[in-house]
């Protein structure tokens, strides 16, 4: 039977589409509705069935224009403008998905689900303003709708006005207090504040009533992990990864709270990182030949795929890239995942060849991006840690891979080729380890610190108005575990009517209860330690002029922290630890000439303590000094770090092109 002759065929050939479309056959569905519409191509109906077959299979740009053509046939069809609003939503054509939307909110003013959908639409255009309005009108008619109140909360949040978002997410849950949502939204909000007791009970509560979703999951695992309770945390990414395998943030928010975690010993954690690995290259497929050109002395091109090319303190340590890079023989080209732009940004953007926003960009347009401009090195930055794009890397878009800076020991995946590193870091005498990430070490450090634009004044010595040493942390709570305290508690027990003065926007009454109880263990009167929360608005180095000498943590060091001390002329005590994570700041206390204030042991970690404390003077006149020191050091030199960079870089190619 041939299907263009006679009406019964075409039923038929309908009939069995529209069972395609019914059984979720859209790939059938779809191929059955473009013949027909060969036959009838002006049939409202048919064109919005087969608008919706193109849509379940991820074609919008054509199901867009077949919804279009329906509207077209019947202007006042009213699910067709809705699905033509979804569509062009998918396609980025947000002006014309809203347009879409308005239509049909014209037609059936009292359909909520539309005016919500077009009040998303709005916030995605960045016209809150409109937003608003729209639900304004909207609760008029509906007043006691908690969906409404919720999208109003998110309108008042895309206007940054996260005090009014949070009332409007309360008024909802009045109406609707097993909303999930609204309980999620108010955990996001605590957490923004650093209300993270707070936020803790948000996202438990949100549980309650959706216990399976990851998001919710992922966001009360990293609410534990920065208040310190990284057993809590990796529990939570657990049950994530339990629930969906393909969780990728809880994969590695799970690596990262296992860096803080002080039960895992260094094999422990770099086996954890490999396998993650080793799991997300056999689910790619990794290029493995490239067009670059493989002549050794022509100029590289070197990428950098970063979410922190902002005021982030990773940004301190790339600075040297964009100042000092030989720009005769290399040509720097960004990928950037900045949510939050600022004056760092425009400052990064200038000193470009190119420049490429991908936030938006899913991974695989990223890749064939970084393949069409012939990246040679590309450079990740931010390891594990949030929007870190480590997919894009397991692609293999760039012949070289290298990481470094932003994460304290290996990423894990076969893709990654080097990691910057040093002979602090990683001697040469120690085991090699089997991953496939090489440590390319530096001359001085493995890392370069700029100093900050205008910092504080570095103040008097606090124990010459005082009469007692005080000891201070300017740490993430996430590295105050139990063995920080007991180190620093033998040094408060070793030196004499001491103090130690906690500082971080992040220490609520729940971490002030639990690190209370481990000094009182330790034997520490509680009277000794100062909490401190609030920041000045002068910005967080002024803390440091209330401080006499910095104490480090452990397993993982803090090497922004330790720059920031020393920028502020407070000496930095550090144990030299048995991973990368553990002796970042040695290295850096190496590179600076202070070798002296690296312990090899927790014996030793007090010595040094009691010897500062004990010479004041000495003491005073290191502080007054350590500035000009800190910038006319090998860890602030930005030019002969580039140098060094750009030799190996230039082997690395040279090596590649001989294998290639």
């Amino acid at each position: 039977m041939k299907y263009h002759n006679g009406q019964i065929a075409l039923t038929e050939l309908l009939s069995r589409a529209q069972n395609h479309l019914s059984d979720r056959q859209y790939d059938q569905a779809a191929i059955l509705f473009s013949r027909i519409l060969k036959l009838i191509p002006d049939n409202a109906d048919i064109c919005f069935s087969a608008g919706n077959a193109f849509r379940h299979i991820g074609n919008y740009e054509r199901a867009a224009q077949l919804f279009s053509r329906a509207v077209a046939i019947r202007n006042d069809f009213f699910a067709a403008l809705c699905n033509l609003g979804a569509a062009l939503s998918q396609t980025g054509r947000l002006d014309e998905a809203a347009d879409a939307l308005e239509k049909a909110t014209l037609l059936q003013p009292d359909r909520i689900e539309v005016g919500l959908e077009l009040a998303k639409l709005h916030i995605r255009r960045s016209c809150a303003g409109k937003a608003h309005d729209l639900l304004l009108g909207m609760l008029e008619r509906t007043p006691g709708s908690p969906d409404i109140l919720m999208a109003l909360g998110d309108c008042a949040l895309a206007d940054d006005n996260a005090a009014k978002a949070k009332e409007w997410y309360l008024a909802s849950l009045r109406l609707k207090p097993d909303s999930a949502e609204a309980h999620y939204r108010l955990g996001n909000i605590m957490r923004d504040w650093n209300n993270l007791d707070e936020a803790v009970v948000c996202f438990t509560n949100s549980l309650k009533f959706r216990p399976d979703d990851t998001t919710t999951l992922v966001n009360l695992g990293e609410a534990f992990q920065v208040l310190g309770e990284t057993d809590l945390s990796e529990k939570q990414f657990k049950k994530a990864i339990e629930i969906d395998p393909k969780c990728s943030m809880a994969h590695h928010d799970l690596l990262v709270s296992m860096n803080y975690n002080p039960k895992y010993d260094a094999q422990t954690i770099e086996k954890a990182h490999t396998q993650w690995g080793n799991a997300l290259i056999s689910a790619v497929a990794p290029h493995s030949q490239w067009s670059n050109d493989p002549c050794t002395d022509r100029r590289l091109r070197i990428g950098i795929l970063s979410p922190d090319l902002c005021n982030h303190p990773a940004a301190s340590f790339l600075e040297p890239m964009f100042t000092h890079l030989n720009r005769g023989q290399f040509e720097l080209f960004c990928y950037s995942h900045t949510v939050h732009e600022d004056w760092r940004t425009a400052h990064f953007r200038k000193k470009s060849d190119s420049w490429t926003a991908i936030e938006h960009l899913d991974d695989a347009t990223v890749c064939r991006r970084i393949r069409d401009d012939c990246i040679d090195l590309l450079m990740g930055t931010a390891g594990h840690l949030g929007e870190n794009r480590l997919e894009i890397f397991g692609l293999k878009p760039a012949p070289i891979q290298i990481c470094g800076i932003g994460y304290p020991g290996i990423i894990g995946l076969p893709t990654i080729d080097y990691r910057l590193s040093d002979v602090l870091i990683d001697p040469p005498c120690e085991k090699k380890s089997s991953h496939n990430e090489q440590p390319l070490r530096l001359e001085t450090c493995f890392c370069c610190y700029t100093m900050p634009r205008d910092p504080p004044s570095v103040g008097p010595l606090p124990a010459l108005k005082n009469g007692f040493i005080t000891f201070g942390s300017l740490h993430t709570t996430a590295r105050l575990n139990e063995k920080v305290i007991s180190l620093w508690s033998s040094v408060l027990r070793a030196v004499e009517n001491s103090r130690l003065l906690l500082c971080r926007a992040t220490i609520t009454p729940s971490v002030v209860e639990r690190l209370s109880s481990w000094f009182k263990r330790e034997r520490i009167d509680p009277s000794r330690i100062e909490f401190q929360r609030e920041i000045p608005k002068s910005g967080h180095l002024k803390v440091y002029n209330s401080i006499d000498i910095s104490l480090d943590t452990l397993p993982w060091s803090g090497h922004t922290t330790a720059c920031e001390s020393l920028v502020m002329g407070v000496p930095v005590i550090s144990l030299y630890g048995d991973r990368q994570s553990g002796r970042m700041v040695s290295s850096i206390l190496s590179a600076v000439n202070m070798t002296n204030l690296i312990a090899a042991d927790i014996d030793e970690f007090a010595r040094i303590a009691v010897r500062l404390a004990q010479d004041t003077g000495e003491l005073a006149r290191l502080r007054q000094g350590m500035r000009s020191r800190l910038v006319g050091s090998a860890l602030c030199n930005g030019p002969a770090y580039m140098d060094n960079l750009q030799t190996l870089f230039r082997a690395l190619w040279g090596a590649w092109c001989e294998n290639r």
